[in-house]
């Protein structure tokens, strides 16, 4: 009789040994959730800066308009001449996500050709916000440009939440992201002379966007010297304030030498770039194509100029300048 109530006592021990040791590991492994394991929360991305887009059509003023399709104010008929400043909506099927406009200018001197598109990029991933996505999707266009896409100070932006840790407030302006968007710059000056032929980086690397114009006096001197006629000094050759050149007498129009490369742009939105094609019809065309992205919204603006029995293509450095100009009027209308 002893016996059984000793061995009813330790086998009721062993029982609650062994159900504290099952209960304590149950607490531990519930405790030990791992990131991305089944049943563990996962952080979602924040969404884009933008929901909507503005009216394609309606971003564009008519000032601007004046300084890039030089036939608008000459069409003669006043309901033609509406129509024309009004443009041509791209047809799309969600005006949330993608919007567009077209304008053509027709005169005796050239036939000119201005586009806007703006696209929305949303991520379907809750793991990817939309401006990360958009920056993918830049990326690939500048590729296809033949363009090195140089991601902004922090690879992300402010609202991916990455930025604090590297010393970087939303808009980039703590002491870190200065010091980043310095290096930044930086190699993206020592990148431009990528693009053109040594001959065109020479020449045009006084008018680069980032606005650096310090040409050494002998270089000066060796540019004036190559252009003045039998040995002459040409006065003509020499920089003026803005960092062009003055045409010498019997030049016109813009020369190969003096064609500005495609080239990254530091100082539009997120991040942008600039494309400047020559076309070879035998009246040469030029198109100038400029992209830039601002948080998950991408802007593409292509401005084309067809001269009308022209043998030297339209100026270079002055259609990239008015296609900028409207990158910059665009980008300041999306922050309004």
């Amino acid at each position: 009789m002893q016996r059984r109530k000793s061995a009813t006592g330790a086998i009721a021990l062993l029982a609650l040994v062994l159900a504290a040791c099952t209960g304590g590991s149950g607490e531990e492994g519930a405790d030990d959730g791992k990131p991305g394991s089944p049943g563990s929360p996962t952080k979602a991305a924040q969404p884009g800066k933008y929901r909507t887009l503005p009216e394609a059509c309606g971003a564009v003023d008519q000032d601007a308009l004046d300084s890039l399709l030089k036939g608008l104010k000459s069409i003669p008929d006043e309901i033609q001449r509406e129509r024309a400043y009004a443009g041509t909506a791209l047809a799309t099927y969600n005006t949330d996500r993608r919007v567009g406009c077209s304008w053509k200018a027709e005169s005796t001197e050239a036939t000119q050709h201005l586009s806007v598109d703006f696209e929305r990029v949303v991520s379907y991933d809750p793991a990817v916000s939309d401006a990360t996505r958009a920056e993918d999707v830049y990326a690939k266009k500048a590729t296809a440009a033949g363009i090195s896409p140089v991601r902004p100070s922090g690879s992300g932006d402010a609202e991916d939440g990455d930025k604090g840790a590297e010393g970087e407030d939303e808009g980039g302006k703590g002491a870190g992201g200065e010091e980043a968007r310095s290096s930044e710059r930086g190699a993206r000056g020592a990148a431009r002379g990528l693009f053109g032929s040594a001959a065109d980086a020479a020449s045009t690397a006084g008018r680069a966007a980032s606005g650096d114009r310090a040409l050494s006096d002998e270089g000066d001197r060796a540019l004036s010297d190559e252009k003045a006629p039998s040995g002459e000094e040409s006065p003509s050759g020499k920089k003026s304030p803005a960092g062009e050149e003055s045409p010498d007498p019997g030049e016109s129009g813009s020369g190969a030498g003096e064609d500005l490369p495609s080239r990254a742009l530091d100082d539009l939105g997120d991040s942008a770039f600039l494309d400047d094609k020559l076309g070879e019809s035998s009246s040469p065309n030029r198109t100038v194509t400029v992209v830039f992205r601002t948080s998950n919204v991408i802007v593409t603006i292509q401005y084309e100029d067809q001269p009308v029995g022209a043998v030297v293509a339209p100026d270079s450095k002055e259609m990239q300048d008015r296609a900028r100009g409207l990158a910059s009027r665009l980008a300041d209308k999306l922050d309004d």
